[in-house]
């Protein structure tokens, strides 16, 4: 294009046959004078060599232009040339002083309330001790004291919210819902909070009396049962044959598993059973099953000994609380050492033992009628 009026788009990044100051043609924008010179794009470079190269010859025509456009049009050239690192300002700008409301977990505070107040039944004690409001949230932070070592509040029943004429705060339906936060382990004696939180606003101002109808206190039950499957023929394959241990394995009448259960308050072992390679161990519970360690809501794990490698287990509870545990034993053969036929393991079972405790607890102001 040489002897002819050019001038450059910095809109489109593009040399148009026109005359410095026109219009470009494709976007309507003012174009900018050429240099004097122009740097020649090497022959034969790829895209991004090309795009550095135009870069560098518009440099003076980019030095005329806006601030703003320069920065702009620097950035895009560099983007093109691959050749962009992202730099880290060497003094961060002053952060504006601060005017937001207080904060909780889910969202701005519209109101905190202090409390203090205190009511005793069947000797464990309920304290209110604040209530936080917040536009779709209210947090009730309650401290109970009283309870013996190990035990937690688990569940709260009855809860109203009142005010000093007796009348709901929160209605039931949503008291229903409440989730219960502990934030430590309780111990006799000591200072234990919790939380009430429900998913709508109250009008804290109005709260008069707060009653908890009765409480679930939970504490956590352990069992320990040690055994070992019994099987030469299984630990001579795993040593010698390991690869034969995925086929067949015949039935074994001379085989067994062995368990003993010496660390078993809530549990006893009813049963063993041993289908090779399937080992079925059974297990009843001393008492309630909600206060056995293997209630439903509990944890079953199957180690190898003596090195402790979990195994692939599974269990299975009757209504009545009888519990089935299972594993294979061509697992256990292969985490255990090496020619003892004797192919040890634990079971480790861990569950919270729940009961009752009743109330009422109402809890006012002192001196309040």
């Amino acid at each position: 294009m040489s002897g002819r009026r050019q001038a450059w788009c910095p809109r489109c990044d593009e040399l148009r046959p026109a005359r410095p100051g026109a219009a470009c043609p494709v976007c309507g924008r003012a174009l900018l004078p050429l240099p004097a010179t122009r740097t020649a794009e090497p022959r034969g470079a790829g895209p991004a060599a090309g795009a550095a190269a135009r870069l560098a010859g518009l440099l003076p025509a980019l030095r005329a232009a806006s601030t703003g456009l320069v920065v702009l049009a620097v950035v895009a050239g560099a983007f093109a040339a691959g050749r962009v690192t992202r730099a880290t300002p060497t003094t961060p700008p002053a952060a504006p002083a601060s005017t937001a409301p207080a904060f909780a977990d889910q969202g701005p505070l519209a109101g905190r309330r202090v409390f203090g107040w205190h009511a005793k039944r069947s000797g464990v004690g309920v304290t209110l001790v604040q209530i936080e409001v917040g536009s779709t949230f209210t947090r009730v932070e309650l401290n109970v004291d009283g309870l013996a070592p190990g035990e937690s509040v688990s569940e709260v029943h009855g809860l109203r919210i009142l005010d000093a004429r007796g009348r709901d705060l929160a209605p039931a339906a949503r008291l229903a819902d409440v989730v219960l936060s502990p934030d430590r382990g309780f111990q006799r004696g000591a200072a234990a909070d919790f939380e009430l939180r429900l998913a709508a606003p109250i009008d804290w101002g109005q709260v008069a009396t707060v009653r908890l109808a009765s409480l679930t206190v939970s504490h956590p039950v352990t069992a320990k049962l040690r055994g070992a499957v019994v099987d030469a023929g299984l630990r001579r394959s795993s040593d010698d044959r390991p690869e034969d241990l995925d086929g067949q394995l015949p039935a074994c009448n001379s085989c067994r598993v062995e368990i003993t259960c010496s660390d078993c308050r809530t549990v006893k072992a009813a049963g063993s059973g041993y289908g090779r390679p399937a080992v079925a161990l059974l297990l009843a519970p001393r008492g309630p099953l909600g206060q056995s360690a293997i209630n439903p809501g509990g944890q079953v794990t199957v180690t190898a000994g003596p090195a402790g490698n979990e195994l692939t287990s599974w269990r299975d509870t009757a209504p009545d609380g009888t519990t089935a545990i299972g594993f294979d034993a061509r697992e256990l053969a292969r985490d255990t050492i090496p020619g003892n036929s004797r192919m040890r393991f634990t079971v480790d079972l861990v569950a919270d033992a729940e009961h009752g405790l009743r109330g009422p607890w109402t809890i006012a102001q002192p001196g309040a009628p």
